[in-house]
């Protein structure tokens, strides 16, 4: 068979690899490190013949009147409604042989291949590959927001060593996103290097040539995937929010005073688990409530902006303890509206809790 005569096999065989023992299962039979099968398909008219060696698949089709090789399967040009029958019939066994004797082998080393497979059992997500002229970059997304925390290269290992004697030596890295406190330690580690073609903040790339192990990575994709959650911030990591209110138009202390828990207009990324805190503006001008976000998002038609979130009280300072001036000191130059607190503030906040 001539060279690009393939084309069919190699293209539904890409990026699998052979299970032997599936194999004959199936019914191949192996001679030598070669495995063989054959079968007769359109009610006996044809025979395909496929032989596996390694992971390489070959297959040809014989008419079983003549006993002859089918030429027109391959023949270019060739687009009729019988030839496209045969090339349909025969495509479909041999895409049941990769489905019932090969498994996805995606990537080019064989630590990306088992961390896919990692990635699959733990997320039940299989890598995509959605650049068209990089059809070897793999992309790990998450299913429910549809971001991706992942991203499988092939590229010259100079590119990432900056070395001149690693030129022309192709390598298959991971990059992946990190938490910036975390970056300092992760460089120091063999194997791990400034992102390539990221951000360096809170990117890095890591080198599949096993020097990081498969738990260390995983661990490592898994933050990164929560970074992809739900309000673009990992899961268990709750943030704490300053909301302004005007005692002229709600009297937050009676709201309280009523009933622990109350609902509030959502006007930021607010998660349940959250804390924010209420701070009344003039003429009191004092973050004065800590309260736990019990729900978020809550719908409403009554209401402009359309969502709320319930908040339960978890305590009540006293305006002195933090009044504005207070919050100048620890970072917080202005409250117009909704806002994250500064680690100041948390910090100066948790002697009292």
């Amino acid at each position: 068979m001539k060279e690009g005569e393939n084309m069919l096999e190699e293209e539904i065989f890409k990026r699998k690899l052979a299970e032997p023992a599936q194999l004959e299962a199936y019914g191949f039979q192996k001679e030598g490190d070669s495995y063989h099968y054959q079968v007769d398909f359109l009610a006996g008219q044809f025979q395909a013949q496929i032989t596996v060696q390694g992971n390489q698949v070959k297959g040809e089709v014989y008419d079983n009147d003549n006993h002859e090789p089918y030429l027109l399967l391959r023949a270019e040009g060739q687009h009729g409604a019988y030839v496209s029958s045969v090339r349909a019939a025969y495509g479909e066994i041999l895409a049941e042989i990769a489905t019932q004797c090969f498994r996805d082998e995606p990537f080019l080393t064989p630590q990306a291949n088992r961390l896919s497979q990692l990635v699959a059992r733990t997320f039940h997500e299989k890598a995509d590959y959605p650049f068209r002229k990089l059809p070897t970059y793999g992309v790990f997304r998450n299913a429910d927001s549809n971001k991706w925390y992942g991203l499988v290269m092939n590229i010259d290992k100079a590119l990432i060593t900056k070395e001149k004697s690693d030129a022309g030596q192709e390598v298959e890295i991971l990059n992946l996103k990190i938490k910036e406190a975390k970056r300092p330690k992760l460089l120091a580690q063999a194997g791990i290097y400034p992102a390539y073609h990221m951000n360096r903040a809170n990117w890095v790339s890591i080198m599949l040539d096993e020097r990081v192990s498969d738990d260390e990575i995983l661990e490592l994709l898994t933050e990164s995937r929560a970074f992809t959650n739900q309000g673009g911030r990992p899961l268990n990591q709750p943030i704490a929010w300053i909301e302004p209110a005007n005692p002229k138009y709600y009297d937050v202390a009676a709201a309280f005073a009523k009933k622990r828990e109350i609902f509030w207009k959502q006007n930021t990324k607010v998660l349940a688990g959250d804390t924010v805190y209420i701070y009344l503006t003039a003429p009191v001008k004092a973050l004065c409530y800590k309260c736990l976000v019990l729900e978020a998002g809550i719908e409403s038609e009554e209401v402009a902006p359309k969502k709320l979130m319930h908040l339960q009280l978890v305590q009540e300072y006293p305006a002195t303890l933090c009044p504005f001036s207070k919050l100048k000191e620890l970072g917080v130059k202005a409250v117009r509206g909704a806002r994250k607190t500064t680690q100041e503030l948390d910090e100066y906040l948790a002697h009292y809790s």
